[in-house]
């Protein structure tokens, strides 16, 4: 039976913040077992570019069923998304999603007679814009144990994100709408996350749907068109300006034009002394969030002696790992993504 560990686990939902009418959630998977021994944890953080998804959306069940089985507790967590949060404030619920796991679930888990929490060994896992996260909260050296992050969106300050080409096809989609067109986010309520669309349906297929749904799809598409008009820095930063200079090509001269308070919105350029040891994984073939995001992102590890392993999968798109079942023969499996899991779940361990 395909995961196992994830089947038989304790599974509930849990609060872990409050904020602006919003409640913000968590999903808990516990082993059953394991008497009165502190466990590890992770909090895993969707994907969605920080403009759309949900909590459990795409979520790593091979995984979860791996640490599982290994007796670790599993959470993930949902956020509030751009543009209609801003970036500093969706950064704020992934850490404060981190502190209650760390410091508050024990009582809950506790209460359903379930093993508890050891605040020591608490880690971070993302996909794509989760990966943001998880790189944001890992920079902070507020104790996170180790990283996991497949296709991680942390590129940010680059020249990708932030030069304009929108006649550029993103993950199947054509040109978005001009800036003006998203103006209108700016007076919708805020979200606690939004389910991806359909994206074998076009922006023509969901207007016809109505404007709710026209609202779904463009909120959606919106951190496509961040890139195809190359203002992901403003964005990120609530300022104008910050892409245009970001066109530099030398990440070194980069760190220099992000302004110190601005950086731990850019993971790369706020990596530490202290940052946890990491496993990060990419499809070459991704055509959405590059290759050099993760190439760049392994090589800052390694310029401060950070452990880490780079699992570069051959031929990958965006999503290749969706879906896959680990303990299994598959090459996916057993030649890359196991790599990173193994080393994932042994730091956290430790």
């Amino acid at each position: 039976m395909a995961f196992r560990n994830l089947t038989a686990a304790v599974s509930f939902n849990i609060q872990y913040k409050a904020v602006n009418g919003l409640s913000l959630e968590l999903t808990v998977w516990a082993p059953k077992t394991g008497g009165d021994a502190l466990r590890p944890a992770f909090v895993n953080f969707h994907p969605g570019g920080l403009t759309g998804g949900i909590r459990t959306d795409w979520l790593p069940r091979y995984l979860v069923d791996e640490a599982l089985g290994q007796g670790i507790i599993c959470t993930t967590a949902e956020y509030r998304l751009l543009p209609r949060t801003p970036a500093v404030e969706i950064l704020q619920d992934a850490t404060d999603a981190y502190f209650f796991v760390r410091d508050k679930l024990s009582e809950e888990l506790a209460s359903r007679g379930l093993p508890s929490v050891d605040p020591e060994r608490v880690g971070v896992s993302g996909l794509s814009g989760g990966g943001w996260c998880t790189a944001g909260i890992a920079a902070l050296d507020i104790g996170v144990k180790a990283l996991y992050c497949v296709y991680g969106m942390v590129g940010v300050d680059g020249p990708y994100y932030n030069t304009s080409k929108p006649e550029a096809t993103i993950f199947g989609i054509p040109t978005t709408p001009t800036p003006a067109e998203f103006v209108r986010f700016n007076k919708l309520p805020e979200l606690a996350g939004l389910p991806l669309i359909d994206y074998s349906k076009t922006r023509e297929d969901y207007k016809q749907l109505g404007p709710e749904q026209l609202d779904d799809y463009d909120q959606n598409v919106y951190c496509i068109h961040l890139i195809q008009y190359g203002y992901w820095a403003d964005q990120l930063a609530g300022t104008q300006g910050l892409s245009q200079k970001l066109h530099e090509p030398n990440l070194d001269r980069r760190k220099v034009i992000v302004p110190p308070e601005l950086r731990k919105l850019f993971p790369i350029l706020n990596i530490g002394p202290n940052y946890p040891p990491s496993a990060l994984l990419h499809g070459i073939a991704d055509d959405g969030v590059p290759v050099s995001d993760t190439d760049t992102w392994g090589a800052e590890l390694d310029k401060r002696g950070i452990p880490n392993v780079v699992v570069r999968v051959p031929d990958a798109y965006h999503g290749f790992e969706v879906g896959l079942e680990n303990n299994n023969d598959a090459p996916l499996w057993k030649d890359y993504v196991s790599k990173g899991v193994n080393f994932f779940l042994t730091h956290l361990k430790k």
